[in-house]
């Protein structure tokens, strides 16, 4: 049950990041780099909750 809780958390901050990624300004180079680099961060741990949720399950 918890590491559900915690997938549907990495899932909404997956998306999130995604959407300020959408929305940030274009030539605001040092922000669009720093919101990749959270974003790839992010993904990973998601892939590795889902990974460990599909092994306990």
């Amino acid at each position: 049950m918890k590491i559900d809780l915690e997938v549907f958390d990495a899932e909404r901050e997956v998306r999130e990041l995604e959407s300020r990624l959408r929305f940030a300004p274009s030539g605001d180079e040092p922000l669009l780099r720093a919101l990749r680099m959270s974003l790839e961060m992010k993904r990973d741990r998601l892939a590795r909750l889902q990974s460990a949720r599909q092994s306990v399950a």
